[in-house]
């Protein structure tokens, strides 16, 4: 591959049932390098086994404008 990162936002999984959401990840697994997983809701256990290339985060609903920028640029 050549180094591709897909970033992927997503409101509750894979935390809560996102089927569709957990089945779109693994057919686009195969094709990226990484794929960085934004949930904005925090849950105690990751419900699907995600893929290898596959690093999951958590957004906190209050962050917005420059902070939000300054964390996808950490990441």
């Amino acid at each position: 591959m050549s180094g591709k990162t897909l970033y992927f936002f997503t409101d509750s999984y894979p935390y809560k049932g996102e089927s569709f959401v957990g089945n779109e990840i693994k057919a686009l697994a195969p094709f990226y390098d990484k794929i960085k997983l934004f949930s904005s809701l925090k849950g105690s256990v990751v419900k699907d086994a995600l893929p290898y290339n596959v690093e999951l985060f958590h957004i906190d609903e209050n962050v917005s404008g420059k902070s939000a920028i300054l964390f996808l640029i950490l990441v």
